[in-house]
């Protein structure tokens, strides 16, 4: 619906144009939509009955396409039987500035996930005591934990924020098919795809293993084409 709404934006229509007749469809089907998230419920409480403490730990993913850019962060609690929960606590949606490469609104993921997930520290207080960032891009990836070469102003500040908020050592590379928050990137998600039973409320099978088991890569473990590496 951003992108809708962004459509709108770019045709210039104020808030009384009637609605032009190659759109009127896709809001029709908006406006159905909208009656339907009614249906939509979700358990408020993120802590299992079996948690043995309330310590927190947070699994922090951030995506992003050549349009959109989502931020999904989830809760998790070391339960009594020594397995985790995980629940989607809080997610954002952002419109990509127009013209951005794609490394580039990777990167703007990531500023979103360093400033979200503090956000969720504060909220948690002290008994917030660890998270895991997670990119899809290894361009990125690479940029974040770059310590020797120069890097382009637009990328150099977002890396100095990204770096004030968050410490390089946080971030984790994992391929694109594990990267949650890209359900929020793109067009054609339905209403069953974030109900109560989903991995958008319940995370990924994984996200409920031990760090130690998450399909996760570290520097090392990556390497660019020479292509790529031009880029950073």
């Amino acid at each position: 619906m951003k992108l809708d709404l962004h459509t709108f934006v770019q045709r210039k229509l104020d808030w009384d144009d009637i609605i032009p007749p190659d759109l009127r469809n896709i809001w029709e089907s908006n406006f159905d939509i909208m009656q339907e998230v009614n249906e939509i419920k979700f358990n408020r409480a993120v802590v299992p009955e079996d948690a043995i403490s309330l310590d927190i730990s947070t699994i922090d993913t951030g995506d992003a396409s050549k349009v959109l850019a989502c931020v999904a962060i989830y809760a998790r609690f070391k339960r009594k039987d020594g397995s985790n929960s995980c629940q989607l606590v809080f997610s954002r949606l952002k419109l990509v500035p127009d013209g951005m490469s794609q490394p580039r609104a990777e990167l703007y993921a990531a500023v979103i996930n360093a400033h979200t997930g503090e956000v969720i520290r504060k909220s948690f207080g002290e008994r917030h005591k660890h998270a895991i960032k997670l990119t899809d891009s290894q361009i990125v990836f690479h940029w974040i934990n770059n310590q020797d070469k120069p890097l382009k102003q637009w990328v150099r500040n977002r890396i100095i924020e990204i770096r004030r908020l968050t410490s390089p050592d946080d971030w984790k590379y994992v391929q694109s098919k594990d990267m949650i928050a890209d359900l929020g990137t793109r067009k054609g998600v339905k209403l069953k795809d974030v109900n109560s039973e989903s991995n958008w409320i319940n995370g990924y099978n994984w996200m409920k293993l031990d760090e130690l088991e998450f399909p996760t890569m570290c520097l090392e473990q990556i390497k660019l084409s020479n292509e790529e590496m031009q880029s950073i």
